[in-house]
């Protein structure tokens, strides 16, 4: 392959050099993230991330990992789970993907400091052939590349990408200059609505905390303990299945990243009941991680405080502009104003005799994905 680009591979987030900081626009790609959740995450990854330069200058960021594993699975184990004990498969590598994307960040992309480069696209395009066939793997991905991201696309389809719809994104531009101001751009049934929150959360003592505000005790009790705890029964109420997270990452990520955190908490009576947490970056912030106590009251919207209601006025207060949200709970916010972005899956078999399966398979497993967790009409294709 001739390129003027040289590609420089790194086995850990610690070892990237700091000049990876300049090329990354998004939040869960900064080295603090990757390293934190490289570290203390507990989800089985391998890193294999690469920095891309022109000559002695770098100019992208590639990050990657083999067998990444999500709260869906790894990529090649959703994608041929089924046929990784027939015999034909052995030694194909197929349980095994090269994914390109920021673990737990709803995010795929080549980093470039901003600038959409072509050339820059497609030379590490080719160069992830290279490193599918110097590894034993047959897939390669790209989960959540943005509709925005429209020259990443192009030359993904270019070099036989196939491209699938998958969860969108949400988010929340912040154009107002109070939550007043917010308030009168929904429509007047909205705006009543988050009025009577407002007056129900009235028992909650609504707190932020950043820097070095929290402590590692609340009430007697290990405050991270209880957001994990909090948080796993949110994931397994909405997920079905245990948050991979293990219970340090949380206090980990704190000490290490707590300059970018906000977190907000919501407690009734002494007891915390809900809670947001929130990475700054760039300007605006973005929530990764929320949680509930499902035994608190209905009738007292503890969650609805902390994961909209709080962030929104917080964000109006600090000059944010953008808040961004996890993909689910479409409706509710969209009924607060909030945007969709639609995110795609461009997969790659790199195995003739996958092709065509890969084409049927999984269009029949991200559509149900898919199907199951966005409401009808709400994805433009």
């Amino acid at each position: 392959m001739i390129t003027p680009y040289s590609f420089t591979s790194y086995n850990s987030s610690d070892l990237l050099p700091l000049e990876t900081r300049r090329l990354v626009t998004n939040c869960f790609l900064d080295l603090n993230w990757l390293i934190a959740f490289e570290k203390f995450s507990g989800i089985r990854m391998e890193p294999y991330h690469h920095i891309i330069a022109e000559g002695d200058l770098p100019v992208g960021f590639m990050p990657g990992f083999i067998q990444h594993e999500s709260l869906c699975g790894t990529l090649g184990e959703r994608l041929f789970g089924r046929l990784c004990g027939l015999p034909f498969f052995h030694g194909w590598g197929t349980h095994k993907a090269f994914v390109c994307t920021s673990p737990w960040g709803f995010y795929s992309g080549i980093e470039s400091g901003g600038r959409n480069n072509n050339d820059l696209y497609s030379a590490a395009i080719r160069y992830i052939d290279w490193i599918v066939k110097d590894r034993n793997l047959s897939v390669s991905g790209f989960p959540y590349v943005p509709k925005s991201s429209v020259k990443l696309r192009e030359q993904l389809e270019a070099n036989g990408y196939r491209k699938f719809p998958v969860c969108p994104t949400t988010f929340l531009n912040l154009k107002w200059d109070s939550f007043e101001a917010y308030l009168a751009d929904l429509t007047s049934k909205i705006r009543g609505d988050i009025k009577r929150e407002r007056k129900r959360a009235k028992p909650l003592s609504l707190e932020w905390y950043e820097e070095d505000s929290l402590t590692a005790d609340f009430s007697g009790h290990p405050l991270f303990k209880i957001l994990s705890d909090l948080y796993n029964q949110t994931v397994k109420k909405h997920v079905q299945r245990q948050s991979p997270l293990n219970d340090n990452f949380l206090s980990e990520l704190w000490k290490m990243d707590r300059h970018n955190l906000r977190l907000c908490l919501a407690k009734l009576d002494g007891k915390v009941v809900s809670f947001s947490l929130w990475r700054v970056f760039g300007g605006s912030a973005h929530a990764f991680m929320m949680g509930r106590d499902y035994d608190c009251p209905d009738k007292i919207p503890s969650y609805f405080s902390v994961v909209y209601t709080e962030p929104i006025i917080r964000g109006i207060k600090e000059g944010w502009k953008v808040l961004y949200f996890r993909p689910i709970s479409y409706r509710a916010k969209l009924r607060r104003g909030c945007k969709i972005e639609n995110l795609y899956l461009y997969v790659k078999g790199h195995n003739m005799l996958l092709r065509k399966f890969i084409d049927t398979y999984i269009a029949m497993s991200w559509r149900h994905f898919h199907d199951k967790w966005v409401p009808p009409k709400l994805y433009t294709y």
